[in-house]
């Protein structure tokens, strides 16, 4: 990178793949699609974090030297000779590493009208109905309202992003930035890329706004989102009407559409002495006791089917670390259908930080916040020997967990293991 970086990030769906098409043509630039920089960084931080044991030999040069030297060993190799542009929505989050390795750098941040975002996105579902699409983790039960709700999570491909966004427009870093309108590129591509141009301190180029070029068609296929990064050749905005549901449409009611009535959420700062308080039902016994009120824990009794095979002829469990691991039980049910959590629980569950992913988990979750007892559900068939052993992890293993990030397990770590010793769950934290 003898030329020097810059990123392009924002929100999806907001032209950053029509903004590095257009760049591209520019034969001192190189830009394209999000590339794998992003990941590879965050990969690295948590290697070079204190998660990992062998962190303490690395001091902050090394660190930083590490972390720079993704982007020297990515792109010397691709682009040695040309001013490369870096597209990856997380660079908004790293504004102040960005700013340390790259201290000339500046961030172009595409941004739209949220609903139209929303809107994008269905019109790609739609245009594809017999393609599950891995922008929705290829479920096939969906519904624009569910589709809707999950882009709008915390951790949604929208709500991430706009947190992002946020963070890195009231941070100590805004002055890097430069936000462009969707509709100021499409509109008035030339006075928008004279505009960044200048912010960038470059030299003007004569583009083509009639024959842009980007297509990443094996990449979209592959995610079940074909058209994802397909751009047209020329650079116009049209006009049209939104496909969501009034409700959802442009210049609704937020609280409206997702059923959201007013509610007060407690954000209490906890001492590690006090773990009864990470439940509601610790919370009110602690405040019951201290105004002298009545106190009833929640207890549901389960309903059994007495022709059922008893919980032991089914699966098995086994603690073969009593150090890690005093009790651990199981109940087997069965008949149970898995699908889409309904919105009072996702949206619950979004306040208190934690990602919807289906009705069975996401009940578990509610009720660990409940009552303080962590619990995981296993699909019986697809545990070997429905057999569950709680041991201490082992180096070497790994773990795929729900959020689809691969753990490397260390000795340290409480582990629910199948049948065939297969790590199946991080004892008490996240399952896989």
């Amino acid at each position: 990178m003898q030329h020097g970086i810059h990123f392009i990030s924002g929100l999806p769906r907001s032209g950053s793949t029509l903004l590095a098409g257009i760049l591209r043509q520019n034969p001192r630039f190189h830009a394209m699609m999000t590339s794998p920089v992003g990941a590879i960084y965050m990969a690295m931080q948590i290697a070079v974090s204190r998660k990992n044991e062998g962190a303490v030999f690395i001091d902050e040069a090394q660190k930083t030297a590490l972390l720079r030297g993704i982007f020297d060993n990515y792109y010397d190799a691709i682009s040695a000779e040309k001013l490369v542009f870096d597209t990856n929505r997380i660079w908004c989050t790293k504004m102040a590493s960005l700013a340390d390795h790259f201290p000339h750098a500046k961030v172009i941040c595409c941004v739209r009208n949220i609903s139209w975002i929303m809107d994008s996105v269905e019109r790609l579902i739609r245009r594809n109905p017999h393609e599950l699409s891995g922008l929705f983790g290829f479920e096939a039960g969906g519904t624009v309202y569910t589709r809707v709700n999950r882009l709008a999570m915390n951790d949604g491909l929208v709500g991430y992003a706009l947190d992002a966004l946020r963070e890195a427009v009231f941070g100590e870093h805004a002055e890097r930035m430069l936000l462009v309108e969707y509709e100021a590129l499409t509109q008035a591509p030339q006075a928008t890329i004279e505009q960044i141009y200048a912010f960038i301190g470059e030299a003007p180029f004569v583009h083509d706004f009639d024959n842009v070029e980007y297509d990443a068609a094996d990449f979209d296929l592959a995610i079940g989102a074909p058209g994802l990064h397909t751009v047209a050749r020329k650079v116009a905005y049209t006009p049209r009407p939104s496909i969501l549901p009034p409700e959802l449409a442009v210049g609704a009611s937020f609280r409206e559409a997702y059923g959201i009535t007013e509610d007060v959420l407690y954000d209490l700062d906890l001492t590690p002495n006090r773990p009864e308080a990470l439940s509601v039902a610790g919370i009110a016994r602690d405040l019951a006791a201290r105004y002298g009120l009545p106190f009833t824990l929640f207890d549901p009794q389960p309903v059994l089917d007495a022709s059922a095979r008893p919980a032991p002829e089914s699966a098995k469990v086994t603690i073969e670390a009593p150090d890690l691991c005093g009790r651990f039980v199981a109940r087997v049910l069965r008949g149970v259908r898995v699908g889409s959590s309904p919105s009072w629980l996702v949206q619950r569950l979004a306040a208190l930080g934690i990602r919807s992913i289906n009705n069975v988990v996401d009940v578990s979750n509610y009720v660990m916040l409940e009552l303080g007892t962590p619990s995981h559900t296993f699909d019986l068939d697809k545990i070997a020997g429905s057999a569950l052993r709680v041991r201490w992890g082992r180096e070497g293993e790994q773990l795929v967990t729900l959020d689809g990030q691969t753990r490397a397990i260390l000795r340290r770590d409480g582990v629910i293991a199948d049948g065939n010793d297969r790590v199946v769950s991080l004892a008490g934290v996240m399952g896989g």
